[in-house]
C-alpha cells in the first residue's frame, strides 16, 4: 500500500519521513532525497538496521576536552531546521485549497487534501454555513457549483485556483472546460494560480479569490469581443505567467449570432428606407402646387359617363361640321298637331274675305 510522506531529514544510510498522521519514520534513502520532497513509500522502503552485538568499552581516566565552536553551531543549526521543518511539515498536513469561479458574482469554495469541500462563500467571501456541498467531493459537485452563478454575456469566465500538483489543476481545468463546451458557451476561459495565503488575505479584505489575484498582479484581462483581435501571445504576456487560458469554439452559438446580426442589420436597412419614403411623402405633400411636376399615371383613360362613348378625337365626324358662333341659329318652329286636317278646306277663306271687304262698306264710310 502506497503513503504519502514529506521528508525531514536525509542522513547517510537512512531519511527521516512525516506522514499525514504526523508519524516520524525512517525510510530507505533512493534516489536524489532532499528536505521537502513529497513522495509515494511502501512497507519495503522502511529502513531496518542490522542488528550487532554491542561492546562495551572500559571507561579510562582521561581529561575530557571540551567541543569546538563549530560542533555546537552545527547542532543550534540542525535544532533551528528540525523546528522549521515541523512547522512547514504540519502546515502541509493542515493546507488548505481553494477553487473561485467567476469574478462577480462568484462562488468559491475550500477543500482538503481530499479534495473533500470544506467551505463555500460568495463573492464577498461570506460563508454559506448551510451548504449542501460541504463534505463532498470537488468532482461530484463541480457542475452543480458551475451551475449555480450567471456569467456576464460579453465578458470571459475567470477561475482561480490555489497551487497544488500540476495533474491534479489540470483535471480540474479540463472538467471545467468540458462542462461549458457541452453547455454551448463560446469565448475563453482564464485560469489564475495563486497561492492558499492569497485566498486568506481575499478572504479578509472580503472580496473574491479572483478579483484579488487580477488586483494583485495587475493583470490585463480582456473582454469576450476581444478574443478575435488578440492572438495567443498576446493573451498569454497579459497573464504575466499567472495563469493560462482556453479557448472554446462553439460553432452552432456563433452561428446563431451572426444570423441574429444580420436579422439585425436587415431590420436597421428596413426602418431606415420607411424613414425616407415617409420624409420624401412629407417634402411632396409640404411643397407648393406650381412646384410639384404633373406626371401623368401610366394607363390612365379619361372617365366617361356611362352612357356616352368615349370621343374620339383622332377621327372627327365630317358630316356635322363645327356650328360658327357668328350665325346665330334661329329658334325651332313648334308644331302643334291637331286631330282634324279637314279644318283648314271647311273655313272658307274666300268667302269670308269677301263677306268682310264688302263694297258697300267702302261706300258707306
Amino acid at each position: 500500500m502506497y503513503q504519502e510522506v514529506v521528508i525531514i531529514e536525509v542522513k547517510d544510510d537512512y531519511s527521516l519521513a512525516m506522514t499525514r498522521t504526523g508519524q516520524v519514520i525512517r525510510i530507505k534513502n533512493k534516489g536524489v532525497m532532499h528536505v521537502g520532497a513529497t513522495i509515494y513509500v511502501t512497507q519495503e522502503d522502511l529502513f531496518q538496521s542490522a542488528a550487532t552485538d554491542k561492546v562495551v568499552p572500559m571507561r579510562s581516566k582521561r581529561k575530557v576536552s571540551p567541543k569546538p565552536w563549530w560542533k555546537a553551531l552545527a547542532l543550534a543549526a540542525m535544532a533551528l531546521l528540525l523546528i522549521g521543518t515541523g512547522t512547514w511539515a504540519s502546515q502541509w498536513l493542515q493546507r488548505e485549497n481553494a477553487l473561485a469561479i467567476g469574478q462577480n458574482p462568484s462562488v468559491q469554495v475550500t477543500t482538503n487534501r481530499d479534495q473533500q469541500v470544506t467551505g463555500v462563500y460568495d463573492a464577498n467571501a461570506q460563508p454559506h454555513s448551510d451548504s449542501e456541498l460541504k463534505g463532498k467531493e470537488l468532482g461530484e459537485v463541480l457542475d452543480d457549483l458551475l451551475e449555480s452563478i450567471k456569467y456576464p454575456e460579453n465578458e470571459n469566465i475567470l477561475i482561480a485556483m490555489t497551487k497544488t500538483d500540476e495533474e491534479s489543476m489540470r483535471k480540474i481545468e479540463a472538467a471545467i472546460s468540458k462542462y461549458f463546451q457541452d453547455s454551448g458557451y463560446s469565448g475563453d476561459l482564464i485560469f489564475l494560480r495563486g497561492e492558499a495565503s492569497e485566498f486568506s488575505a481575499a478572504k479578509e479584505a472580503g472580496r473574491s479569490y479572483t478579483s484579488y489575484l487580477v488586483d494583485q498582479y495587475q493583470l490585463d484581462i480582456w473582454k469576450k469581443d476581444q478574443n478575435d483581435d488578440l492572438s495567443d501571445q498576446e493573451k498569454a504576456s497579459r497573464l504575466s505567467g499567472h495563469g493560462s487560458f482556453r479557448s472554446i469554439e462553439n460553432q452552432e452559438q456563433d452561428e446563431k449570432e451572426d444570423e441574429e446580426e444580420k436579422k439585425e442589420k436587415n431590420q436597421e436597412s428596413s426602418n431606415d428606407s420607411k424613414a425616407q419614403n415617409q420624409q420624401n411623402n412629407q417634402q411632396d405633400r409640404s411643397a407648393p402646387a406650381g412646384s410639384q411636376p404633373q406626371t401623368a399615371p401610366e394607363n390612365s383613360t379619361p372617365s366617361q359617363a356611362p352612357s356616352r362613348p368615349a370621343p374620339q378625337p383622332s377621327q372627327p365626324v365630317p358630316a356635322q361640321p363645327a356650328p360658327q358662333p357668328s350665325q346665330p341659329q334661329s329658334p325651332p318652329v313648334r308644331y302643334y298637331p291637331s286631330d282634324d286636317d279637314d279644318d283648314w278646306d271647311d273655313d272658307d277663306w274666300d268667302d269670308d274675305w269677301d263677306d268682310d271687304w264688302d263694297d258697300d262698306d267702302w261706300d258707306d264710310d
